[in-house]
């Protein structure tokens, strides 16, 4: 017996190919690319949707030279004259395989590039010519990413050629190749940089110089990762003045990789002078006490401060105190203190908590590598005192995690 479907009815069991191309392509941005790619297999309209040139505005293609590099460059062929975002991965051995996708690269239309998941392998010398050869005629590029490979000034001087008046991103930490002068030239042929990622030993009184002059329209963010293996030579105040005075709401952000514990003090000095424009500040490995001061006392507009210590190397010093000091001194700024293999004592846990209640911190960890009080007064006290306070005031966000990893 055959029953007559309504409209309704018929609307409830529609198929998924009559979904209008503009809600497809949304969704499909939110994919992976291999599912992306499989995609185009369901029917004609999500064939067709695959290939728009809408979805490949919104979303960034990820390359990598492995195991899916036939469908990924396959992919790169068919929508190579309207892809703007790629990314690429390489791993060792595929050095043919990336120099393909180099020349594969719809240079003329790319906006953002991104090789730091490259290999550092696969940069020999002809890799190297091919990708200065090709990048001459990026003339769109707002973005490039080469953090971590040994690009030369060669490939900044053909970089800044193009980029003059459309680079607004650039990221060269760890790139140990570039020297002071390659990236000088960079920076003053760029006007419109916004973004600024460099090492540590990029860093000098002349390139301040540079960015603190008017050939640069706006200059929102500098990054600066300082490791273990780089050395700069003093930084005098002023430099920061100068840059401070032509950018007056410029974000510092700085990360201190596994510093040495004889270079810590040297490298935090220049970096955090007297009203320092650090926003950011994150500490890998060691960190002093000194150091968490010195942060507390020079910089007034910090939002963030991170520490990921190496118990080993910091042993059993009690930080408290300065951690106190440090979001006393930022309780109208500081939203995220996270401190995690550190040595703190149980009477500093409670202060931070008191301190807390009247501050913008939003997140508060406290992972504690030692603490320095019996198990027992910390379930009793701390539980009864600390906590009691922070749960007074949950409405505003704040919250103190406590953990430990050593009775």
């Amino acid at each position: 017996m055959f029953t007559e479907t309504t409209p309704y009815q018929h609307k409830l069991h529609m198929d998924w190919s009559d979904l209008p191309r503009h809600v497809l392509t949304s969704i499909l941005q939110f994919c992976s690319h291999s599912d992306i790619w499989n995609s185009r297999l369901v029917c004609w309209s999500w064939y067709l949707a695959v290939y728009d040139r809408q979805l490949w505005k919104l979303t960034s293609l990820q390359i990598t030279t492995g195991d899916g590099f036939y469908h990924s460059s396959r992919l790169l062929r068919r929508i190579a004259s309207f892809i703007q975002r790629i990314s690429i991965g390489t791993e060792r051995g595929q050095r043919e395989n990336f120099q393909k996708v180099l020349c594969l690269l719809p240079w003329s239309v790319l906006q953002t590039l991104s090789l730091n998941k490259c290999s550092y392998a696969v940069f020999t010398g002809t890799t190297l010519g091919i990708l200065k050869h090709h990048i001459s005629e990026a003339r769109q590029l707002r973005s490039v990413n080469v953090g971590g490979l040994p690009v030369d000034d060669d490939v900044l001087g053909v970089l800044g050629q193009v980029g003059m008046a459309s680079l607004e991103e650039v990221d060269l930490t760890r790139c140990f190749s570039v020297t002071s002068t390659g990236l000088l030239q960079l920076v003053a042929a760029c006007q419109r940089l916004r973004v600024l990622k460099i090492s540590y030993s990029h860093l000098s009184d002349d390139l301040f110089q540079v960015l603190s002059s008017k050939k640069l329209k706006s200059l929102d963010r500098l990054d600066v990762v300082a490791t273990f293996r780089e050395n700069s030579s003093q930084l005098s105040t002023r430099s920061w003045q100068c840059l401070m005075k032509q950018y007056p709401r410029i974000k510092v952000n700085v990360l201190l990789n596994n510093l040495e514990e004889d270079s810590v003090a040297t490298v935090c000095r220049n970096l955090f002078p007297q009203s320092s424009p650090a926003a950011a500040v994150h500490f890998k490995g060691r960190v002093t006490k000194s150091c968490i001061q010195l942060v507390a006392q020079n910089c007034p507009n910090l939002k963030s401060f991170i520490v990921h210590a190496n118990p080993k190397a910091m042993g059993s010093t009690d930080v408290g105190p300065e951690l106190v000091n440090l979001m006393s001194s930022h309780c109208h700024s500081l939203v995220h203190l996270e401190c995690t293999g550190v040595s703190v004592s149980h009477n500093s846990l409670v202060e931070l908590s008191r301190v807390g209640k009247d501050s913008m911190v939003k997140f508060l960890l406290i992972g504690t590598y030692q603490l320095l009080v019996p198990i027992i007064g910390y379930d009793s006290k701390l539980s009864a005192e600390a906590r009691k306070i922070v749960n007074r005031h949950q409405s505003r966000s704040n919250a103190l995690y406590v953990y430990h990893t050593q009775e």
